[in-house]
């Protein structure tokens, strides 16, 4: 376990050594998008498809708090025979897989869950994974998927050089992925920011239990200045 944890970028919110912040800010999306999903009607064959679940807390999250079937995909083949050897909820499943290039049939997925992942594609491998995306999902399912706001790296960056994250290779501004996912036919149903930024949390810890509720998505916060974003798109039946 302490391999797969030390993967860049895979990230582990019950560790008790993560700093309380991150484990807020990647919890509450999982739970943003099971509010969003439990909203809607659903039958017995309801699937929701985590896409890109790392160390498969999200996946967790999302099966617990909807009881709906998940299957979470990830490329690393040593992650996934972990998760499969671990999981004991048998409306889980994971799958080792591309995520460009997805093993399932049209319009088989109702919800796809997406988060802080496609920063890590190159912006042409992004565009086939949206793409990708809307082949998969049914009639009026939805994405729902997070990135971290350019618009506010670039300006980090520019104060602190060292925050610079070599595993994002393209960040989007909020307009840039609302964008892409309208070229598909995605009709945006929802945008929210999280994590209002608020440095000195990350600082001095102690600011956290008064500033919590910045690191949950929120309608409130102004997209411009929140260091995530998440985008709710719908697909619309139109073919492409």
């Amino acid at each position: 376990m302490k391999k797969l944890i030390n993967i860049p970028e895979r990230l582990d919110p019950y560790d008790t050594k993560i700093n309380p912040a991150e484990k807020i800010l990647h919890i509450s999306r999982y739970e943003y998008a099971a509010k969003t999903i439990r909203k809607l009607q659903h039958n017995k064959k309801t699937t929701i498809l985590d896409a890109a679940c790392g160390l498969g807390y999200g996946s967790n999250i999302l099966q617990n708090q909807t009881q709906f079937n998940v299957v979470g995909i990830d490329h690393s083949s040593s992650l996934v025979n972990y998760l499969i050897k671990k999981n004991k909820n048998r409306k889980i499943k994971f799958i080792k897989t591309d995520i460009k290039i997805l093993p399932f049939p049209d319009q088989s997925i109702d919800y796809i869950v997406c988060f802080e992942t496609i920063e890590h594609l190159k912006k042409t491998d992004g565009i086939k994974t949206i793409v990708e995306f809307r082949r998969v999902l049914k009639k009026n399912g939805l994405i729902i998927i997070s990135s971290p706001n350019y618009i506010l790296t670039r300006l980090i960056k520019k104060i602190f050089p060292k925050y610079n994250n070599p595993f994002h290779l393209y960040e989007y501004q909020p307009n840039e992925l609302e964008e892409l996912l309208k070229k598909n036919k995605l009709q945006i149903i929802e945008s929210c920011g999280q994590y209002f930024f608020f440095p000195f949390i990350y600082i001095f810890p102690i600011f956290l239990f008064f500033f919590n509720f910045i690191f949950k998505p929120s309608k409130f916060f102004p997209l411009c200045l929140s260091h995530y974003f998440i985008i709710t798109a719908k697909k619309n039946y139109i073919k492409i």
